[in-house]
């Protein structure tokens, strides 16, 4: 993949949404991306890139960029993300960093245990346990659920 800096985009078409400037606790929660998600956003965001050119650029189709970046809109925007992410959220620092890897990120369940030096049965059990509790949460308080809810 070319380096961002030795990018030179084409400035004659952008997409609307590419039109407004996510706020600075959106662009905190794309720096938890993984890397290759953060480029697919920095590029629509920052560069005003269309999905055409964004494909060309990390050579994926246009279409396959336009889901991509959907996709991580809703997981950027997730209420269990944001529940996680919040400071008086009362999880265990562990589960709430396994959860926002998990929601977040993306990270799979065996990638969280050697990342973590935990047995994938106790992260795929942290996992659960954080989405169940949202559930109680979000019940709680009439909230909109989060993945798979």
């Amino acid at each position: 993949m070319p380096d961002l800096q030795t990018l030179v985009l084409e400035t004659h078409r952008t997409p609307a949404a590419a039109q407004l400037e996510p706020s600075d606790d959106l662009w905190e929660r794309i720096s938890l991306l993984q890397p290759d998600d953060r480029i697919l956003l920095e590029l629509y965001f920052r560069a005003r890139a269309s999905y055409r050119q964004i494909g060309r650029i990390v050579d994926r189709p246009p279409g396959s960029v336009n889901r991509a970046i959907r996709r991580l809109g809703k997981r950027l925007h997730d209420p269990l993300v944001l529940t996680l992410l919040h400071p008086d959220c009362p999880l265990d620092p562990v589960y709430r960093q396994i959860g926002v890897e998990h929601f977040l990120a993306g990270r799979v369940v065996p990638q969280l245990a050697r990342e973590h030096g935990l047995p994938a049965a106790r992260v795929r059990r942290i996992v659960q346990f954080v989405r169940s509790w949202h559930r109680g949460v979000a019940a709680r308080v009439g909230a909109p659920r989060g993945r798979g809810g």
